[in-house]
């Protein structure tokens, strides 16, 4: 074999060996699907971590969603693979105490959420608490317009989530208000009248 042609085959041997590493290492043979939870919703998700001085003035005060991310394992994601189909979740939690459904919006917290989520993206929403609280009128929001948020809430995640094509079903989702000590259910909850299950 002559001297041409030996380094032409052995350059085209290190390109055969080469090539399979070359592609291992890009990560485009296993790629990991990665999903997100956004959480939205006053001081009770909220993560307080974020703020300045959380370790000199705020700690040790824990809203639910500060400590959400360590429970998205993928083991976890196995038993909600309906709701999430990833490999792995990132949490990016939103809420801000103070925060009633109108607040929320009004402030302009809601779009920035809504401008980012992405198809199957998980949006997870605890209001109430300072929707209920008519002493302060900054916050307050009446029920019918505590219903009307959440439906907003609701149907703008499910229109960027896409549901109609890659999500069919689901659990039903019961979002509870306590108003004068009794309990007012919407969005698929009880009717504490007759006990039954609505729908608004």
């Amino acid at each position: 074999m002559s001297g041409k042609r030996k380094l032409k085959f052995e350059i085209l041997l290190l390109l055969l060996v080469l090539l399979p590493a070359t592609n291992a290492c890009s990560g485009k043979k296993n790629e990991e699907k990665v999903g997100k939870v956004w959480i939205i919703g006053d001081s009770t998700v909220a993560n307080y971590a974020l703020e300045k001085d959380y370790q000199v003035n705020r700690f040790p005060i824990t809203g639910w969603g500060q400590v959400f991310q360590p429970f998205l394992t993928k083991d976890n994601l196995k038993m909600i693979d309906h709701l999430v189909n990833a490999d792995s979740v990132v949490v990016d939690d939103r809420a801000k105490g103070g925060r009633s459904t109108r607040t929320f919006f009004q402030e302009g917290r809601w779009r920035e959420v809504y401008n980012q989520i992405q198809p199957g993206d998980l949006v997870l929403m605890q209001f109430g608490h300072n929707d209920a609280a008519e002493s302060k009128p900054a916050r307050y929001v009446n029920l019918q317009g505590y219903a009307e948020f959440l439906r907003l809430f609701v149907n703008q995640t499910r229109e960027k989530r896409n549901t109609d094509s890659d999500y069919s079903g689901g659990p039903e989702l019961s979002v509870g208000r306590r108003t004068s000590g009794k309990c007012t259910w919407w969005l698929s909850g009880c009717d504490e009248t007759s006990g039954k299950r609505t729908s608004c």
